[in-house]
Parts: C-alpha cells; sequence; structure tokens
C-alpha cells in the first residue's frame, strides 16, 4: 500500500476517535466516506472534525450514555485501619486477599469527597459475548466512564446493607497486586446464605466476564440524573 494512502487513512482515524467501534465499523461499510476520500484533511481542525462527526450521526460520549447514575457517595479521610474496623464492626465480611490489597501502598487514602458512579452490565455496554477486563475498561472509556479510586469498593460495603441475596458487582479500578503476585480488584458480593463480603477477583490476561456482569465505574453525569 502507497505511503500517501496510509497517511489518508491515518488521518480519517483520526476523525473517529473515541468513538466505538461498531459504529466506526458501519461507517466504513456504508459508503458514506467515499465523498471524502479523497479530501485533503492535513488542515483538520477540531471544529472541522467534529463538524464531520456531527453530519455522519457520531454523537459525544455523554449523549451515546445511556445510563443514569446509579448513587453519589462519600468516599475519604478514614485510615485503613479504621475502615478495616468499621467493616469488621459493622458485620460485614472481609477475604484475606481483600485485607491484603488494602494493605497495600498501592490502596490509598484520600481526601474526604463524594463521587458519582454508574454501574452497567456488559450487555448495556454493548458485549454480545465474554470480555476481558481490558475490553469493559476500554469500552466504558468511549462512554465517558472513568477508573474508580480502590477506595470505593470498601465504601459501597459498608452502604450496600440490603444488598440482595446472591447478587455482587464488581470495581472498575486500577488492579492492586497483592502478596500472592497477582493483579486484584474489589467485588461487592453477598452469599445464597445471607453474608455480605468484601471479597476480590484476579485479574488475568485471560479473565472473562458474562454479559450479565455488573462494574461499578466513576460517571461525568450530571448529579441531578442520580437515582436509576
Amino acid at each position: 500500500m502507497e505511503t500517501t494512502t496510509l497517511r489518508q487513512g491515518e488521518k480519517l482515524l483520526k476523525l473517529f476517535e473515541d468513538t466505538p467501534s461498531e459504529q466506526t465499523q458501519d461507517v466504513f461499510g456504508s459508503g458514506l466516506l467515499t465523498d471524502i476520500r479523497d479530501a485533503n484533511l492535513s488542515g483538520v481542525t477540531p471544529e472541522t472534525r467534529a463538524e464531520i462527526r456531527r453530519l455522519l450521526g457520531f454523537k459525544t460520549a455523554s449523549e451515546r450514555s445511556p445510563f443514569s447514575l446509579w448513587g453519589i457517595i462519600r468516599i475519604g479521610g478514614t485510615a485503613k485501619t479504621g475502615l478495616q474496623r468499621r467493616l469488621k464492626s459493622e458485620g460485614f465480611h472481609i477475604s484475606a486477599s481483600a485485607l491484603d490489597i488494602m494493605g497495600k501502598d498501592a490502596f490509598r487514602i484520600n481526601p474526604q469527597q463524594e463521587v458519582s458512579l454508574v454501574r452497567p452490565a456488559l450487555a448495556d455496554l454493548g458485549f454480545k459475548n465474554l470480555a476481558t477486563f481490558k475490553e469493559i475498561i476500554s469500552r466504558a472509556r468511549e462512554f465517558g466512564y472513568g477508573l474508580c479510586p480502590a477506595e470505593v469498593g470498601p465504601y459501597l460495603r459498608l452502604l450496600e446493607t440490603d444488598q440482595p441475596l446472591g447478587n455482587r458487582y464488581w470495581v472498575a479500578m486500577e488492579p492492586i497486586v497483592g502478596s500472592d503476585g497477582h493483579r486484584h480488584v474489589f467485588y461487592v458480593g453477598r452469599s445464597g446464605s445471607g453474608k455480605r463480603w468484601l471479597n476480590t477477583y484476579c485479574v488475568y490476561d485471560g479473565s472473562r466476564w458474562l454479559t450479565d456482569s455488573r462494574f461499578v465505574f466513576l460517571s461525568r453525569l450530571p448529579a441531578e440524573r442520580a437515582g436509576k
């Protein structure tokens, strides 16, 4: 393939940054790009890019989001040992792996703050098959969502006092390497017997989640949309 053709392709692809892959593929397969295929894109400005995206029917991350806020919680300001004592004193169960990663330097205590959260299922994010952690995080970012501070896991456990039996969900966070050498993320669950757990899940390269699995992400949605 000629160098000039590759450069044209690179410039076209730049127009579709932050656009879900399925939507980009639909556009490339539809023939809509024929009219701009030979255009000189060297001087494309952000305004021009936005206009082309508008004409092609692309939406911004906030416009694409199908989710309302799941909740707004307050985190931070409590030492690690204080968090652990509170979890135990209020009757929650903490796995050995959860205690382990809470003791790592990567588990940071932040100043007290409020964070807005969404909790979509993988199917809500457009997955039709099993997905890896990397794929899940990448897709969520296309919707404008971000990783949670690790503290979100313990605080959600404290707040979810009436979690349904058998229910569980994962915290989308930067994995923390435990003493076993594996990368862990928190998950918050309640067993069939009623025990309310703060546990962890090992993130391997081959780890995959079902489409009905739910992850908690940071949201940039306005607070007034909370409640779904």
